[in-house]
């Protein structure tokens, strides 16, 4: 015989609740993280750029 056990519906509820919470808590600080990820590459790019602009420069003059 198979013993089936009943919660309460509000406690069902509120464990999804929590979870949802919880999920959307996590969700929101990736998305904080992947900003500040996306802003630090970004600014990188922008270095990088300026110093093979440079090195470019020097090489130009070197040639010539």
């Amino acid at each position: 015989m198979v013993e089936t056990t009943y919660q309460d519906p509000n406690q069902i509820l509120s464990e999804i609740i929590n979870r949802i919470r919880s999920l959307e808590s996590k969700y929101n600080l990736l998305g904080e993280r992947l900003l500040i990820v996306n802003q630090n590459m970004i600014n990188q790019f922008k270095r990088n750029t300026t110093e093979f602009k440079a090195i470019n420069d020097d090489l130009k003059e070197i040639r010539s």
